[in-house]
């Protein structure tokens, strides 16, 4: 069982409502924490990737090349395949506890597999509206 909420419905749409002023998390996490609301911008990054919460004319990442793992900062990046990428959708389809089922067959961190799927679906959005290249 979680945690309660930290933000109300109510806080929730205004942090959309922010972010699609072009305020960054750490901007918004202070918004909040000064009107009486301590929460991280981590907290804040969560939720918005969760709820599809983007600012504007945001830039299109670029895909990778190649599937290899990589470095990046010093820090080992190991791509999503495009068969881990399905694994995932379907898994997400299928109910409560098949990602974290998933994301340990194919051997990854089920936080990470949350994030892969709400990046996975912000792609899909921008696709049907688009704005992906």
């Amino acid at each position: 069982m979680g945690a309660a909420p930290i933000l109300s419905p109510e806080q929730l749409d205004e942090m959309r409502a922010l972010r699609a002023r072009n305020r960054t998390y750490k901007q918004i996490a202070a918004h909040f924490t000064d009107a009486g609301t301590p929460i991280s911008y981590k907290a804040i990054e969560r939720q918005c990737l969760k709820l599809g919460a983007e600012p504007p004319a945001r830039f299109v990442p670029k895909q990778p090349v190649s599937f290899r793992p990589y470095f990046r900062n010093g820090v080992l990046v190991r791509p999503y395949s495009p068969e881990e990428d399905e694994r995932l959708i379907e898994a997400d389809c299928a109910g409560p506890g098949a990602v974290s089922r998933v994301a340990r067959e194919i051997g990854r961190p089920t936080p990470s597999a949350y994030v892969r799927i709400h990046t996975l679906t912000r792609r899909m959005v921008r696709e049907e509206a688009g704005t992906l290249a």
